[in-house]
């Protein structure tokens, strides 16, 4: 009875050895509606995605880490962009863009073989362009295939894109201007001569184009651009000092209200005749450092950095300028996505 019980147990244990354990499933997300995207420390490899839920004001922190059994996303955390189902993250000291599914973080795939990648911009039927310090082009890439087909040269770091119907309109760092692209055909159309530094881009509820130029390091006076789909410049608004570094310029969900940051939180209105000189949000010796824009509900999340180590702070404001909330994200928090 013995010998016959001890081998029952042996082939119990064997039995159970063979047994597949079961992988560790990721927590599904469906109320979150804001993403944090953390830069994280140059070369520690420490970026981070953050969760927010407006409606409870719920953060969930590391959350591609903690969905993709125990992976971090990468070195530095540039920019994201989303389309339909799918987010495409630029992870640039990576190489690489990281694509996610929106409903839990879990990662779909991986787009290799960039050089210092700053931006992504889906065009449709598979294909997006790649922005870049380094490259001196812009890159075509194969989304379905997850390959880079094709180089568009521009000669310098090319940064923030936006698309009109075929046209892309594309900053050029190096050469200070504004590149245009057919996106069919792969090739400049033109170069609108701008001053030092074009770093961001928005378009209008009239398909006006506004460039926000730094000035570069104490250089020239800063510029705001208005400018026509033909790249002829309509206006621009000059800055009161060569000290200043406006960037991050975003627009409203309706496409009429600019902001952007110049240590504080400016406001500008597309129809406004001068530059406005009183901060909407003062920095208040903080170093604020991210911006965006929730377009269902209208109202301003803005970031701070602190001290470039330490967990940032995010605020949430209505477009007045009131404070909603305030919460701790993760390290360098340098841009925020929203989730339809």
């Amino acid at each position: 009875m013995k010998n016959h019980l001890n081998l029952f147990v042996l082939i119990s244990l064997i039995i159970a050895g063979c047994e597949k354990k079961e992988t560790p499933r990721p927590q599904v997300y469906y109320d979150a509606d804001v993403l944090i995207l953390n830069e994280g420390n140059f070369g520690q490899g420490n970026a981070t995605i953050d969760l927010y839920n407006a409606s409870n004001k719920t953060i969930q922190n590391d959350v591609f880490r903690s969905n993709n059994l125990g992976r971090p996303i990468g070195d530095v955390i540039q920019s994201m962009y989303i389309s339909n189902d799918t987010g495409f993250v630029v992870v640039n000291n990576s190489q690489k863009v990281e694509m996610v599914n929106l409903e839990n973080l879990t990662s779909v795939g991986t787009i290799n073989g960039f050089n210092s990648p700053r931006y992504f911009l889906p065009l449709g039927n598979n294909k997006a362009y790649v922005s870049d310090l380094y490259a001196n082009a812009i890159q075509v890439v194969d989304i379905k295939r997850r390959v880079i087909t094709a180089n568009i040269p521009t000669n310098g770091w090319t940064e923030e894109m936006t698309q009109i119907d075929d046209t892309v309109y594309v900053t050029d760092m190096t050469n200070n201007e504004l590149i245009r692209i057919d996106k069919t055909a792969d090739t400049i159309l033109g170069r609108t001569t701008l001053i030092r530094q074009p770093n961001s881009i928005v378009v209008d509820k009239n398909s006006n184009v506004w460039v926000l130029c730094s000035g570069g390091f104490d250089e020239v006076l800063p510029r705001l651009y208005q400018i026509s789909t033909s790249g002829f410049i309509v206006q621009f608004f000059e800055f009161q000092s060569i000290s200043m570094s406006p960037g991050n310029l975003i627009i409203d969900s309706n496409g009429e209200e600019l902001y952007y940051l110049n240590e504080s939180v400016f406001h500008h209105s597309i129809s406004a005749s001068a530059l406005e000189n009183n901060p909407l949000i003062p920095n208040e010796s903080r170093l604020l450092y991210g911006l965006g824009f929730h377009p269902t509900r209208n109202e301003l999340y803005v970031s701070d950095a602190i001290d470039y180590q330490q967990n940032g702070i995010v605020y949430r404001y209505l477009k007045s300028g009131e404070l909603i909330h305030q919460f701790r994200a993760g390290i360098i928090p340098g841009s925020f996505q929203f989730i339809p």
